[in-house]
């Protein structure tokens, strides 16, 4: 393990000196960073953010750290091929707010950015010529690209900054109000580990929904080690609906943070249907009175898959509020884990926050960790926390069963009724009914009924309507 770990690390670095940017203060960045992993140790289950998680499917996976400078070209795909398969991920109405990115990289040529106004602005922050023609973009880079980086303490963030190649900023300009729905999509499929890396900035007043969603190849092999920065000016608002559908192969590493200021809104749902093993490290802060986060998410498991998140809100200030609502569907020899965190500051009096954790184990060898979890430094607050872990409720299979419905028709109603408070969070139907059919169409239980029942879930015509009907 440890010679693994060390040889990662080696090989970690050695990639980095093909990546230092031409960007002044993305460079400097860049060897804060490396400055930083000196100091910092490889992840171990030492570690209590990661005492659950399985390092061999990073270690030993063989995944080439050399990360392609030309990501188009290392699908081993034409451009008329990749553009069949982004035909295939966008939905209808983001058809022309679309922003691409493949094997790590932002991609202009496959991005289809053609919004009728100028409330909204894209760019590659790491090419100097974009910089350059608009100081708007490099101002606000400037000021929020790794922000914190000489204090960063997870690694796999401080190593994404090291060894981006490219990343895109997203702009949402003070006061503007768009009404369709952007889409990030990013695809993936070859053997490297590939850095995504993203800035989001919402202005003052103004209001975006987003929505995210990872895929891959079936059966590709991939290690992707993503970083979302995101950033609320007052008053502003953000919508943001990650779905994650990597390959079965595949192993994901996701560190999002935002960043709330007065009277903000911002709501994450994560939906989690993908990957051999996937890992989200969710942290927001709420720096001004008056905002709210609202942070959920959905995952559902199958076979020996795994799937953790680590979620903290941190509670700088006073009349705040926010709320954590996650659930899990597990089967099979799948093992999930939930450790999240409400960190109540000494001055953050009239705090209003929640966090509960559902889990329904469809299998006897199927495990759950969940750790809620509150730190409260203040005396005035309203918090609470929970979790449940069991199996479908048997009572309630027994009334609908008494009401003339089949044991499989039971089990569909409870298990589709488990996720829906979550699904119904998602506004757009051809989303939805995505989210909805990736929730159960990839899972094959080794148990017939069970199988009998997803089979049923996944192939209800409301979930497979395609994303391109009206």
């Amino acid at each position: 393990m440890i010679n693994k770990t060390l040889d990662f690390q080696e090989s970690a670095l050695r990639a980095s000196s093909n990546l230092v940017s031409d960007i002044d203060f993305i460079q400097e960045k860049q060897k804060l960073a490396l400055k930083r992993l000196d100091s910092q140790s490889f992840p171990s289950k030492k570690n209590e953010d990661w005492k659950y998680y399985d390092f061999s499917d990073i270690l030993d996976s063989g995944f080439n750290l050399e990360h392609p400078i030309n990501s188009e070209l290392s699908t081993g795909l034409d451009k008329a091929s990749l553009v069949k398969i982004v035909d295939k991920f966008v939905f209808r109405e983001c058809v022309e707010n679309l922003i691409v990115t493949v094997n790590g990289a932002y991609s202009e040529k496959l991005s289809n950015f053609k919004l009728d106004n100028e409330g909204i602005r894209i760019l590659n922050f790491n090419k100097q010529e974009d910089l350059k023609n608009n100081p708007w973009a490099e101002k606000i880079c400037k000021k929020l690209f790794a922000k914190d980086i000489e204090k960063e303490e997870r690694y796999f963030k401080t190593l994404n900054t090291l060894l981006m190649g490219n990343g895109f900023l997203l702009d949402i300009k003070e006061g503007h109000k768009e009404a369709r729905p952007l889409q990030i999509l990013h695809i993936s499929n070859k053997n490297h580990f590939n850095q995504i890396r993203s800035l989001i900035h919402v202005g003052k007043n103004a209001e975006q929904d987003i929505i995210v969603n990872y895929v891959g190849f079936e059966d590709s092999r991939y290690f992707t080690n993503a970083v979302i920065e995101c950033y609320l000016d007052n008053g502003a608002r953000l919508k943001l609906d990650k779905i994650q559908n990597d390959s079965k192969n595949a192993t994901r590493l996701y560190n999002f943070y935002a960043s709330l200021n007065r009277d903000s809104n911002f709501e994450f749902n994560s939906f989690s249907f993908g990957a051999k093993s996937s890992r989200d490290d969710i942290e927001v802060d709420i720096e001004a009175s008056g905002a709210h986060a609202s942070v959920n998410g959905l995952y559902v498991l199958n076979g020996s898959r795994k799937s953790h998140h680590k979620v903290t809100i941190n509670h700088k200030v006073s009349h705040s509020t926010s709320e954590q609502l996650f659930k899990g569907l597990l089967l099979d020899e799948s093992k999930a884990e939930f450790n999240g965190l409400i960190e109540v500051f000494r001055d953050a009096q009239k705090t209003d926050a929640t966090q509960l954790n559902k889990n329904i184990l469809l299998s006897p060898n199927a495990h759950i960790d969940s750790r809620p979890q509150l730190n409260i430094l203040a005396d005035d607050v309203k918090c609470a926390h929970g979790s449940t872990i069991g199996k479908l409720d048997q009572e309630e299979l027994f009334y609908l069963m008494s009401r003339g419905l089949s044991k499989e028709e039971a089990q569909i109603i409870l298990t589709y009724s488990f996720c829906q408070e979550l699904i119904d969070k998602i506004k757009l139907s051809s989303v939805k009914n995505y989210a909805a059919n990736l929730a159960f169409s990839s899972m094959k239980a080794k148990d017939s009924g069970l199988s009998k029942t997803l089979e049923l879930l996944a192939d209800n015509s409301k979930f497979k309507k395609s994303r391109y009907e009206k």
